[in-house]
């Protein structure tokens, strides 16, 4: 029991600010657990204080890569390596970095020592990888942000075209017009900027079209639940169809296990993601050996004569939305080059003999000139460009002609994998990686139906090629 009146005093402005923290017209009785956590906030502030200021801050890097496997950046997340409790996630301590205004110098210091962090990569990759900075709600009401990431950009001499700032959906609906301005002027920067956690708040892709965004990070609550219902899979394929309608990049987080992997390469095979599958949050020491490991990997292969050649592909098809989907899947795997798609057979003719592609991957059924006929003048004039001939059901009483004038035949809506297969086999008798094969740097199935059950979990350095 109270027995001063300052105690009394006390408790009761402990009780108030209780109170008040609930909302407006709310009355709390004091209890002794009030005082306990404000004693605890008050104690946790001042270690806070002290881990940005004497160093106990550390980043740990998450790598961004193709379907694939292929990396194409990272993503800084920031640890509090606390001297009694060990190392604490930033779950646990960015909401008390807003609350008490320790989020300002806390983010200044990610900017810069991301920034100053990711350069020496391009050493060790041979390329030069971006890095992308998360930016709290707090942080984007700042006015003085734009500054913060400009000094960064200009004291760890970084191109700001390699910068990616993260904010997530949430901050951007609290107030969309505010957001706005505020991500013009940093976007006037260089920067990129991606909208993260997409599908956690109220907005919709439609409500973002007028911001100056890049990326849409699909939240890992939509990845999680891939291949457990068609309605959950339907939605992560609408939202990286309006986002691609849209021009944004994607990126899908939390990719877990190998079926997700798998259907995100049948799903988008141009969209890039993260997650545990690939690889955790690592060390800047540990990336390093990765990159490392893999880039020698790369460079033997190539030396002896082991990296496969590139095949350069023409595809031809009267259905737009089947060309531009066979053109994106084979622009994302590194052994085919895609150098030229045709409409209808007439077209194909002209510029194959502009293009000479080493496959023509051609529709059997098309209207001005089909595609039986322009493969026997492609044949004809072209005799070292393989021909692979398609037909959809409505097509398959041509599958006779066109088996007689391609090198191959294949109905439409096979496996890519399978279609890769057939490519492959016409090209080169070995078989490609994605036909059935252990893939060399990769770990992802192409298809549900792939075995995903019997291949063996790769270390990170076998799923990631830089």
């Amino acid at each position: 029991t109270s027995t001063s009146f300052e105690e009394l005093l006390r408790n009761a402005d402990v009780a108030m600010y209780a109170a008040k923290a609930e909302g407006k017209g709310r009355c709390r009785l004091y209890t002794s657990a009030m005082y306990d956590r404000v004693v605890q906030n008050i104690n946790a502030e001042a270690e806070l204080r002290q881990a940005v200021t004497k160093g106990e801050l550390f980043l740990e890097y998450q790598p961004i890569a193709t379907c694939g496997g292929d990396v194409v950046g990272v993503e800084a997340l920031v640890r509090w390596r606390h001297p009694d409790r060990g190392v604490i996630p930033p779950d646990k301590f960015i909401a008390l970095a807003e609350a008490t205004g320790l989020i300002v110098p806390l983010t200044r210091w990610v900017l810069l020592e991301a920034c100053s962090n990711v350069l020496p990569f391009e050493a060790t990759t041979g390329r030069p990888l971006v890095v992308s900075v998360n930016i709290s709600g707090f942080s984007l009401d700042r006015a003085d942000l734009v500054a913060d990431v400009r000094e960064a950009l200009e004291e760890s001499r970084l191109e700001p075209w390699r910068l990616t700032l993260e904010v997530t959906e949430t901050a951007v609906a609290a107030d969309m017009e505010s957001a706005k301005r505020r991500l013009g002027d940093l976007k006037a920067l260089g920067v990129y900027l991606a909208i993260d956690d997409f599908g956690t708040g109220h907005s919709s892709l439609a409500q973002l079209e007028g911001f100056p965004v890049d990326v849409v990070k699909i939240d890992q609550s939509f990845i999680a639940r891939l291949g457990e219902t068609k309605a959950a899979t339907a939605v992560v394929r609408a939202v990286i169809e309006l986002a691609r309608a849209m021009k944004l990049r994607v990126i899908c987080e939390g990719v877990e296990t190998a079926e997700q992997a798998a259907l995100l390469v049948s799903l988008a095979p141009q969209a890039y993601v993260q997650g545990y599958f690939y690889a955790r949050p690592l060390s800047l020491e540990v990336l390093d050996a990765l990159l490392r490991e893999v880039r020698q990997r790369n460079d033997s292969g190539r030396e002896s004569g082991g990296a496969a050649p590139v095949t350069r592909l023409m595809i031809v098809d009267d259905n737009e939305d089947l060309r531009v989907v066979l053109e994106r899947v084979f622009q994302d795997l590194s052994d085919f080059e895609v150098v030229a798609t045709a409409c209808n057979g007439q077209e194909a003719v002209t510029l194959a003999e502009e293009h000479r592609p080493d496959v023509v991957l051609m529709d059997a059924q098309m209207p001005v000139t089909d595609g039986i006929a322009a493969a026997r003048i492609i044949r004809a004039s072209l005799p070292a460009t393989k021909v692979v001939m398609m037909s959809g059901a409505d097509g398959l009483l041509l599958a006779g002609d066109a088996r007689s004038v391609g090198d191959a035949f294949i109905a439409k809506g096979t496996k890519v994998s399978e279609l890769v297969g057939v490519i492959t086999r016409v090209m080169d008798p070995q078989p490609h990686p994605l036909a059935g094969q252990q893939p060399l740097h990769r770990s992802v199935p192409t298809r549900r139906g792939d075995s995903l059950r019997q291949a063996p979990r790769p270390s990170p350095a076998g799923r990631l090629s830089a």
